[in-house]
């Protein structure tokens, strides 16, 4: 944990760990601290970077890995892992207009988060995903409007669609 700044004694939770639909070679885990590290606590930002060291690996040279951390949920975040090939449905999840893709679906002043803890257990070939998206009010300087949004879930869907080849197109 010397990549966040953790000191001994502290704790992070992860709740789910899935494969990035949009970059199939990484994973977005879901996760808790007992103690905000000071690393994610300074400014008001809503995404952190921090290079992880490397694995010894030689073939991976070229590769820098990194740990991203970010708070905004911005387009798809899976919130359960299920292999591809027994997954039946994608449930996607969208918050309303000014609302945050996870806050929105979580419990005040808990953890739980019904569609990360709870659905799954009812729907286990589900990939079960939230999308974000911006539309803060406040100082906003944005001309988009509900078509452009639409359009934009729209491509963003078209990107993580798994083609079954056992299905004519």
């Amino acid at each position: 944990m010397s990549v966040l700044s953790i000191g001994p004694g502290a704790s992070v939770a992860v709740h789910s760990l899935a494969i990035n639909p949009v970059e199939r070679n990484s994973k977005v885990a879901t996760l808790s601290f007992h103690t905000l590290p000071v690393s994610l606590s300074q400014g008001s930002k809503d995404q952190w970077k921090f290079a992880l060291p490397p694995d010894g690996d030689e073939d991976t040279v070229d590769t820098k890995p990194t740990l991203i951390l970010d708070t905004h949920f911005s387009g798809f975040t899976p919130l359960q892992h299920s292999e591809e090939d027994s997954c039946d449905v994608d449930v996607i999840a969208i918050s309303g207009l000014g609302g945050h893709a996870f806050g929105s679906f979580k419990e005040r002043g808990g953890s739980f988060m019904w569609l990360r803890d709870a659905l799954p257990l009812d729907f286990p070939n589900a990939r079960i995903l939230i999308y974000g998206y911006d539309t803060r009010l406040v100082q906003s300087s944005s001309f988009q409007n509900l078509t452009d949004l639409g359009r934009a879930l729209q491509i963003d869907m078209e990107g993580i669609r798994v083609i079954d080849p056992r299905i004519s197109t």
